[in-house]
């Protein structure tokens, strides 16, 4: 995955596996990788494992500040998982 800067023009390599099912709200960035979901804080944060082991996790997405997916399959299905974007990235 890569991002461009739209006033530089500077385009960055941001994570170098496959990445699937990407959204962005504000100066975050969220996506679904190797059973997990990772982010970042732009424009200069680097990407971080955010949840792991979310083999079933579907519909990503921001609300405000939280961080939600739907889990499809397993003992969670149809349920929402939500996590507040601002535990997610402390200390990282």
């Amino acid at each position: 995955m890569q991002i461009t800067d739209l006033q530089s023009g500077v385009t960055r390599a941001l994570f170098p596996n496959l990445a699937s099912d990407p959204v962005i709200q504000g100066d975050v960035l969220v996506w679904i990788s190797q059973s997990s979901l990772w982010g970042v804080q732009l424009p200069s944060g680097t990407a971080r494992q955010l949840a792991a082991n979310i083999t079933t996790a579907t519909s990503v997405t921001l609300a405000g500040g939280w961080l939600v997916w739907q889990n499809a399959g397993g003992p969670q299905d149809g349920r929402l998982t939500a996590r507040r974007l601002a535990e997610v990235f402390v200390g990282r």
